[in-house]
């Protein structure tokens, strides 16, 4: 288990099926059985980054790794491998500014209800500073094999 938040760097990478270049991720902030918090801090060479700004689908791929990293966060403590989900639904996604390459994002994810632990449905909510830039509702569907990273 870690001691302390937050977790970045390769520590980070054991909680999300994701490797570099495709990370839209830089550190867990803190973790609960309800919510998570996570950064991102992106430069122009990033994937779906374009003339120094992050696409809507880039912004969506955050929120969705972030969800990843809290359930592969929970799965890690309790002694579980990282499973593989697939996103089954995205609802009432609103990126009201896409973000620029250095800006922090900051995203909250909570789990608003599980089914068996099988689905998991998460609200995600993303900040530049005080101002909220993102948000959706991701229903995930986690599938009985492992993820293999190489």
């Amino acid at each position: 288990m870690f001691a302390s938040f937050p977790i970045n760097g390769t520590d980070l990478l054991k909680f999300i099926p994701q490797a570099p270049p495709f990370t839209f991720i830089t550190s867990l902030e803190a973790v609960s059985t309800q919510k998570a918090f996570t950064t991102f801090v992106f430069n122009e060479k990033q994937t779906l980054c374009f003339n120094g700004t992050l696409s809507p689908a880039g912004v969506l791929e955050h929120i969705a790794q972030s969800a990843g990293c809290k359930s592969g966060y929970h799965d890690f403590v309790n002694g579980k491998k990282n499973r593989v989900a697939f996103i089954g639904e995205i609802k009432n996604f609103v990126c009201h500014r896409l973000p620029k390459a250095g800006e922090l994002l900051r995203t909250e994810i909570t789990l608003e209800a599980t089914v068996y632990d099988v689905v998991h449905i998460v609200s995600g909510k993303t900040f530049i500073g005080e101002e909220e830039i993102a948000s959706c509702t991701l229903k995930i569907f986690f599938g009985q094999g492992e993820v293999v990273n190489s």
